[in-house]
């Protein structure tokens, strides 16, 4: 019995030191992350495969799906993409295309409708904006294989780390805090156990009563081979396309031709089932607020909108949200966002009655109904201007 004892301890303690080894010895999520890194800064050219779906709860048709092959060539010292790329996709509802960028233009070639669309991104602002980097055609490329300092990106604004060990992966979650503008975020990276390249990256959003989720997948990846550098040109003639080029606006509009006369007509049911109509709010000011449930930048600035409400209704201003597109979801995101003021239900005939084209677009309206203000995304013109003549 002693002796059966002995060797139940001896094999406990056995146990204990190999587990004690095997918990000293696993890979923490930094350790990953370093590794991952590693494997981005050896990349002299990769190809792979991309699969892109998004769910957004701002439109109605709230998934869109992508997929296309990559061939990429690592180009450090390039200020836009740091690196030159072809990128053969094709998107939901949109059919195939080709993109290409050599250092100096991009490309996207869209064969539905046989044009090429040409843009030199160094004419324009490089941000996420950049008409180069905006594009549908990007949204399979992976921005992780240009990142050499991917662990700081990932690390910004001091997510909360963790990191679940899979059987062929690494999957690394990072919880971020909530941001200024009230969004949450959480992404999940899952990298490879062996190469430790980056095979599929989740996240999800969430901001002022909207919700967004994306999964990105990357397969078939072949790291340094030559061949990848023969598909990255640009060697069809698309014989038949049209080309469009891309070109900043020469100077900037500092005044639209509606400032100045009077504002057209109107009349629209709000979401309560009350009738707005532009001749009943006459003697006010009238501060029209064109927005739609995919654009981010409405749904961020509708606090200040609000803030605007709330100080100068009581000196005369009305103020009134304009919406055309995905009704359940501009209900639900009006709800959830609080607005005190009016929520009108209108047609595409507003939209061109004031020219609007971009959201938002802000239209500020005198007592007399003739327009004074008419801005694409600067509240705080509007806003500036309002406090000038009702303060």
């Amino acid at each position: 019995m002693k002796r059966n004892l002995l060797l139940i301890i001896l094999l406990l303690i056995g146990f204990l030191n190999v587990f004690g080894q095997k918990a000293h010895t696993s890979v923490t999520a930094n350790e990953v992350l370093n590794k991952a890194e590693q494997y981005v800064k050896h990349i002299k050219t990769i190809a792979y495969q991309s699969s892109y779906k998004q769910i957004d709860s701002r439109v109605d048709d709230s998934v869109s799906t992508a997929n296309g092959q990559v061939w990429m060539q690592a180009a450090p010292a390039d200020s836009i993409f740091l690196a030159k790329f072809h990128i053969k996709g094709e998107i939901k509802d949109r059919g195939g295309y080709d993109c290409f960028y050599d250092g100096d233009n991009s490309f996207e070639v869209t064969h539905q409708i046989k044009e090429i669309r040409v843009t030199n991104p160094r004419q324009f602002i490089n941000n996420e904006n950049n008409p180069a980097k905006a594009r549908m055609a990007m949204i399979v490329f992976n921005y992780y294989y240009t990142d050499a300092h991917l662990k700081q990106t990932l690390l910004k604004n001091k997510p909360r780390l963790s990191m679940q060990v899979q059987p062929k992966q690494y999957a690394v979650k990072f919880d971020y805090p909530i941001d200024k503008l009230g969004m949450k975020e959480t992404r999940v990276v899952y990298i490879n156990k062996t190469s430790f390249a980056i095979e599929r990256v989740t996240s999800s959003s969430t901001l002022n009563g909207t919700r967004f989720s994306a999964e990105a997948n990357y397969t078939d990846i072949h790291l340094n081979d030559k061949a990848t550098l023969s598909q990255i040109p640009v060697t069809d003639a698309y014989k038949g396309y049209t080309i469009k080029e891309r070109k900043p606006d020469v100077a900037e509009v500092t005044e639209s031709p509606l400032i100045g006369k009077p504002a057209r007509y109107f009349a629209y049911n709000t979401f309560d089932n009350q009738k707005i109509t532009l001749d009943g709010l006459k003697g006010k000011y009238i501060l029209l607020d064109f927005w739609e449930s995919w654009c981010g930048h409405c749904i961020i600035s509708i606090p200040a909108i609000r803030k605007l409400n709330e100080t100068y209704r009581p000196k005369g201003l009305a103020v009134l949200s304009v919406t055309t597109e995905n009704p359940s979801r501009i209900k639900e995101l009006i709800k959830v966002n609080k607005l005190d003021y009016p929520a009108l239900i209108a047609d595409k005939k507003i939209l061109n009655s004031y020219k609007v084209t971009a959201r938002p677009t802000y239209v500020l309206i005198d007592p007399a109904g003739k327009i004074i203000a008419w801005n694409e995304g600067d509240l705080d013109i509007i806003t500036k201007q309002l406090g000038t003549m009702l303060n």
